[in-house]
Parts: structure tokens; sequence; C-alpha cells
């Protein structure tokens, strides 16, 4: 494992608070934050760089797969959306990506409430909601009560009629 320098600790930290401000609607702050990471990136050695660069790949490949997972659910394929999503969901936690983890388990609920597992989809939306409050992201914690009240409330065939 390479050993990694101060500055891969503040690229990864630069990082990790980007995407809290970004959580937090702070867009252009976090804009500004990552537009001046790249002379920080400069002075990182290869290798301890590659694998920041790395962790990153692995975020973006979950954002792709996630999205994969959200077109079979609107072609109503519940195993292969919870199938995508649940492997979205593992890259998250694999690097630590912890709003992405909450966004994640969200996104499951909604299959497990299409399936009518609301058991499974409070379990899930509950450690979600911990998460954003956490990162301080009132609007996510908001849309995570939406959810909760919504999906666990109104009968699931309600939703299945509306996919």
């Amino acid at each position: 494992m390479p050993n990694y320098s101060n500055e891969a600790h503040v690229l990864e930290a630069a990082l990790s608070l980007a995407n809290r401000w970004r959580l937090q609607d702070h867009w252009q702050d976090a804009r500004t934050l990552l537009n001046g990471l790249q002379p920080v990136a400069a002075k990182i050695n290869p290798e301890a760089r590659a694998k920041v660069w790395l962790q990153l790949g692995r975020v973006i490949a979950s954002y792709a797969i996630r999205h994969i997972g959200f077109a079979h659910l609107a072609a109503e394929a519940l195993a292969a959306a919870h199938e995508a999503l649940a492997e979205s969901l593992a890259l998250r936690e694999a690097v630590g990506f912890t709003p992405g983890v909450a966004a994640a388990l969200s996104a499951l609920a909604h299959v497990d409430v299409l399936a009518g597992d609301k058991a499974k989809a409070r379990q899930r939306l509950e450690p979600s909601r911990k998460i954003f409050v956490s990162l301080g992201a009132p609007a996510r914690v908001a849309l995570i009560d939406q959810q909760i009240t919504s999906f666990l409330s109104v009968p699931t065939m309600i939703y299945l009629n509306y996919q």
C-alpha cells in the first residue's frame, strides 16, 4: 500500500469537503475548491495520486452503474435494478463515499417498496437519513423524510401503477 503524502491527504479531504458542500447546495464553493486542486494533485507522488484517482474512478463508476439501475427501474425490471443499485452501493462503501452510500440506500429502498418489502426499505432509509443529518444536508434529510412518509404509508400498488 502506498505511503500517502500530506498532499494526498489534502486532496482526499478536499474532495470530501467539496462533495459535502455540493450536498448542502453550495455549488459555487465546491466548484472553486475543486478548481484549486490541480496544483495540489501535481505535488503528490505518482503512486499515491494513482490511488486517489482510482478511488475517484470507483465513485464515478458507481454513478454510471446507479443510472443503469434507474434505467432498469424505469423498465420495471426490479431484479436488475436492485442488482445494479446494490453494485453501486458496494463501490461507494468500498471507497468510503459516505454521501453516496446514503443516496444508494435511498434508491435501494425505492426498489424494496416496489417489490413489496417495506420493512427492508425502512432498514435502508434510517441509516440514509442519519448520514445526511451528520453531513448537514437538510434538503437531503427532507427528501428522505418524504420518502419515508410516502413510500411506507401508501400501498405499494399505487407506485407500481405509476411506473
